[in-house]
């Protein structure tokens, strides 16, 4: 039987599961608070509700559970109810309920408040636009994701983990909004660099190098030095080395950068094709037409405070688009400190 987890953190040594039997109906097996150990080697134990009973014991190898990314793990469950108890075996593959969590996180600098008591969640195979003015914490969020800056308060979760545990980074493609790349390196080495952090080997790599490229339109530029091309093709060189090798997320910064109209509706193209493989993907930008194709759902931060999120659906307005409902949300503001 292969039973299917899906992993939320709730805090400190506890996952919340859910395990579904996707070889046959799909039905929920138990649901349940997954207690793990952080030393090497200990069980971890649950109490549970399996098919209508009491589970009593749960083992299962930590790694496939303290952050529900492993992909795959031996286990063994026994349910208990007074007589007939039962076991099952199998494999086990998690999955994280949200691609990436914030729960009442604020970040200061000295008496500056960047975030303040900011929560949204992204579900897998979603697509979120992180909007705001400049200044608005947008920057600090991103930064905040792949444990460049730690939270003064509240929870960061990254696919389920720590942002600082390298774990919770494997399968995450990152597009910066200042994007530089090293001038001195062919377009082919450089994502083969890319290709080979991100763990593909001999043949595969080759492979990514040429489907990528050739999906973001610079496979006749792979041997051209990434310092000779224009702004426009550089950000396709970004895109390729963010889509390589798959990844289960992305975190796309101004994505639309320095693209012409075909670039940008191509772009769109490639986040939905990565969205149709189940691939989340959050994006900060300040092109609202933009944000409003790709996503389905947003969160507007203003002076570091969530002041909307939800299906965009849900917060445009009958009459207005998506630039229209941020103006009314956000306002005119003076005063914008910028470097958040």
């Amino acid at each position: 039987m292969l039973l299917v987890p899906c992993a939320q953190v709730l805090g400190p040594g506890g996952l919340d599961a859910q395990f579904v039997d996707r070889r046959h109906t799909g039905q929920e097996i138990f649901t349940g608070h997954q207690k793990f150990s952080t030393e090497e080697g200990k069980e971890s134990r649950v109490r549970a509700r399996i098919l209508g009973r009491n589970m009593t014991r749960y083992k299962a190898q930590r790694r496939a559970f303290i952050h529900g990314l492993n992909p795959s793990s031996d286990y063994e469950v026994q349910s208990g109810a007074g007589r007939g108890r039962s076991s099952l075996s199998g494999v086990v593959v998690c999955v994280p309920m949200h691609a990436l969590e914030f729960a009442a996180v604020s970040k200061h600098f000295g008496e500056r408040a960047a975030l303040s008591r900011v929560s949204f969640s992204l579900a897998p195979g979603r697509a979120l636009g992180l909007l705001g003015p400049n200044g608005a914490g947008k920057t600090t969020a991103l930064r905040l994701l792949l444990g460049h800056s730690e939270a003064s308060e509240g929870t960061v979760r990254l696919q389920g983990g720590d942002p600082f545990d390298p774990e919770s980074r494997r399968g995450v493609g990152y597009l910066p909004e200042r994007l530089t790349l090293p001038g001195h390196r062919t377009v082919a080495s450089f994502l083969t660099l890319h290709g080979g952090l991100v763990g593909l080997r001999a043949g595969e790599l080759a492979r990514q190098v040429e489907a990528v490229a050739e999906q973001t339109g610079i496979a006749s530029r792979l041997g051209d030095l990434v310092g000779t091309l224009s702004k426009g093709l550089t950000q396709r060189v970004g895109f390729a080395q963010a889509l390589i090798g798959g990844p289960r997320l992305l975190l796309l910064d101004e994505p639309s950068s320095g693209l012409d109209p075909i670039g940008m509706r191509e772009a769109r193209e490639w986040i939905g094709q990565a969205k149709r493989a189940g691939c989340s993907v959050l994006v900060s930008s300040h092109l609202l037409s933009e944000v409003e194709r790709m996503c389905d759902s947003v969160v507007i931060l203003n002076e570091g405070s969530m002041v909307a999120s939800g299906a965009i659906g849900e917060i445009v307005q009958p009459g207005e688009e998506l630039e229209d409902a941020f103006v009314r949300l956000v306002g005119s503001r003076s005063g914008i400190q910028h470097g958040a």
